[in-house]
């Protein structure tokens, strides 16, 4: 992850808490648009993008409520690491993983 990369992205998706703290230490600005994959298909339903939305606009309501000095604490959804773990694990978590991203992708066909 370099800085350009994350300045310039207008979300960013990643698996663990501790990833988004990463995320934020390099630009403490992308916050606000950098959610675990899990965490972000949980608060979509409460807010979903509308047509006609701006993307900027329904980021940052996505985002509210969320509080970076306490993000690490708090009971924030992560995608599950199945390292050392039986193959089913494996395949357990590859499924999760494409169901939560055939989400995402809903959610954001909307906005085109």
């Amino acid at each position: 992850m370099t800085a350009k990369r994350v300045q310039s992205a207008d979300l960013i998706l990643a698996s663990e808490k501790d990833h988004v703290v990463k995320i934020a230490a390099i630009s403490p600005a992308a916050y606000r648009r950098t959610f675990t994959l899990p965490e972000f298909c949980e608060r979509i339903p409460s807010d979903p993008l509308a047509n006609g939305r701006a993307f900027a606009e329904w980021m940052t309501d996505l985002s509210t409520g969320r509080r970076a000095g306490d993000y690490l604490h708090s009971a924030v959804p992560e995608v599950a690491d199945p390292t050392g773990q039986p193959q089913r694990r494996f395949e357990a978590a590859t499924v999760g993983i494409e169901e939560l991203c055939a989400a995402v992708v809903d959610v954001l066909s909307l906005s085109f």
